[in-house]
């Protein structure tokens, strides 16, 4: 839980996941309103009673998860690689393509069958081994950091290529 100042909307945010996993952002008018909600939100989640979930939906929030893909890839760019990355071209240029490809989907449907169909979809479209690992491993870091802010509650391993398969691919 935190609270955070927004200067594009001159409002304070209270974030909260709760403890079934689901991320919730509260609007607030001023920095002490921001404070005492994320106060009430500690306390009810602290009670072993789970007065939070009646705290919940008392405050409207049905616990809303990003639904597809592209607003997943989205809220990835905006809250960490523009945060944290140095220079975020190379994330920009990876999240394009995947967006490209599972751009329609929901974030539960993505699964290791259509990750397979991509790579060989790339494959296919001439773009070497390497380019595909780096789109793989910015497609897992993604779900890692979704699954660590409640955006999905399913941990997702993506198979990278390397060994026999690798080589396999190479030669064809």
């Amino acid at each position: 839980m935190s609270i955070r100042y927004r200067k594009d909307r001159g409002t304070w945010i209270v974030d909260t996941v709760w403890p079934d996993k689901i991320r919730t952002r509260i609007n607030a008018p001023d920095k002490l309103t921001a404070a005492k909600l994320d106060l009430k939100i500690r306390a009810a989640i602290v009670d072993e009673r789970r007065i939070w979930k009646k705290l919940r939906s008392e405050l409207g929030l049905d616990g809303e998860r990003l639904q597809g893909f592209s607003e997943l890839a989205d809220e990835y760019f905006q809250s960490y690689v523009l945060v944290h990355n140095r220079s975020p071209r190379f994330k920009i240029s990876r999240l394009r393509v995947l967006k490209r490809h599972f751009g329609d989907l929901s974030i539960e449907s993505l699964s290791t069958q259509r990750v397979d169909k991509f790579i060989s979809t790339r494959k296919q479209g001439g773009v070497s081994i390497s380019t595909v690992n780096r789109d793989i491993a910015v497609l897992t870091h993604m779900f890692h950091w979704a699954l660590s802010r409640g955006y999905t509650s399913e941990r997702k391993h993506f198979p990278r290529l390397h060994g026999l398969f690798a080589v396999m691919l190479r030669q064809a």
